[in-house]
């Protein structure tokens, strides 16, 4: 009989934010029992989740005469527990994000420097220049309540969040949305913890 027939991905999700240190993963269970084609529980079966994006993240077990397994694996993880900031400057994610009356862009700079964040419209013009100016190392976070350059208000749709660095540089994606009254997935705005930023990790499973 073979076993290693079976190759599925199982996507591990939850809608919280986990609050803990970078690096530090949130980690569930998985519980299960292993059958055959013909719907025979299979004993000593070698159950492994391998991670998607980090292949050298394993997570092994094996089932016992009853044809169970269970194993813990991380379920969301801090980008940058496996990613390290590039040299310069990092944006984090702004949120809320589609945002209906301000955003809240939070960013790191790893060394002082002239700083320049802009948001920048879909075909490339400048909309408003948030920051220019020299800055210190460490983490910040600005708002940007749609307000263009010229003084009116950006017309609902995508726009990039640009921060420049010297010649590093960092961009992300953000929707204006006026009329969605989307509320931010953070609760109330407040001080930006890095730490609260998570994603879910895809699993490939053999057994």
């Amino acid at each position: 009989m073979k076993k290693n027939q079976y190759i599925l991905q199982v996507l591990l999700f939850i809608l919280l934010i986990v609050n803990a240190p970078l690096g530090i993963f949130s980690s569930m269970a998985i519980e299960g029992r292993i059958f055959d084609q013909f719907g025979q529980l299979i004993p000593g079966a070698t159950v492994i989740f391998t991670d998607i994006q980090y292949p050298d993240k394993v997570y092994q077990t094996t089932t016992d005469e009853n044809g169970f397994y269970s194993v813990s694996v991380p379920e969301l993880r801090s980008p940058d527990a496996d990613r390290k900031h590039p040299k310069g400057v990092y944006l984090f994610n702004a949120y809320p994000n589609p945002f209906t009356s301000h955003v809240l862009i939070p960013f790191h700079i790893e060394k002082e420097g002239i700083v320049e964040l802009e948001i920048i419209d879909v075909s490339g013009k400048l909309v408003t220049t948030l920051i220019s100016g020299n800055m210190q190392a460490g983490y910040y976070e600005i708002k940007w309540d749609g307000q263009k350059n010229n003084g009116g208000k950006a017309t609902p749709g995508a726009y990039f969040v640009s921060i420049r660095n010297g010649a590093k540089r960092d961009a992300k994606c953000i929707i204006y949305a006026p009329e969605a009254g989307v509320p931010s997935p953070y609760g109330v705005p407040g001080a930006f913890n890095p730490a609260m930023e998570t994603e879910p990790i895809i699993y490939q499973v053999k057994v």
